[in-house]
């Protein structure tokens, strides 16, 4: 069956400049992420921006969402519209560095930290997970204070339990690894005992 190439176009007002240009990133980096992450292709001229390929439809959504929030070049808002386009479109590699480069743009703004932990935490890296959650929290200590969870806080509570979570999923993953370490060293030592069996049994031949 033959998909449809859909060809649409995105605008920016023509008095915006600095947000068009945070939009498309140094040397049009953003654009190129979003093309690799959606297989479309995306072409500049001027303020207008066309879209040609299967995702252009989801890659029309993803530049109006990141050019609302590409006010400032170091927004990370808009980092985070990236990375979650690169999920959706099954790039969990591009997501994550996306979000590293969320960290880096704003390593003391506790909630890039947050963000990428969850990451992290979803995508099955639970010990990077709670390094990132520890960040987060170092960073903004009132986000999980006991005042904040004793008055129901949501999101202290999600954080809170975030961050439990990644510290079970890291101690089991801690356990599971040194099991199959201890069941690998003692495959290995029985292997060398019954090789010193057969050894002997030939040399009493």
């Amino acid at each position: 069956m033959k998909t449809t190439q859909q060809h649409l176009e995105f605008t920016a007002p023509r008095e915006d400049n600095a947000r068009l240009a945070n939009l498309c990133g140094p040397l049009d980096e953003n654009l190129r992420q979003i093309e690799q992450a959606l297989d479309v292709t995306l072409q500049r001229r001027g303020h207008r921006i066309t879209i040609r390929g299967r995702g252009a439809k989801l890659a029309l959504t993803a530049l109006e969402n990141f050019y609302n929030n590409a006010r400032d070049p170091l927004s990370v808002e808009a980092l985070f519209t990236l990375a979650s386009v690169q999920g959706v479109a099954g790039h969990p590699t591009l997501a994550r560095k996306t979000l590293e480069r969320a960290v880096r743009v704003q390593p003391s703004n506790p909630q890039t930290w947050l963000v990428l932990g969850r990451y992290d935490l979803a995508t099955g890296r639970p010990a990077a997970a709670v390094t990132q959650l520890q960040a987060a929290i170092y960073l903004d200590p009132q986000s999980i204070s006991a005042e904040a969870l004793a008055d129901g806080e949501r999101e202290a509570i999600e954080i809170h339990n975030d961050y439990i979570q990644a510290l079970e999923a890291e101690m089991l993953q801690r356990s599971t690894r040194e099991t199959a370490l201890k069941n690998a060293r003692a495959a290995r030592a029985r292997a060398a005992v019954g090789a010193r069996r057969a050894g002997r049994a030939r040399s009493a031949r």
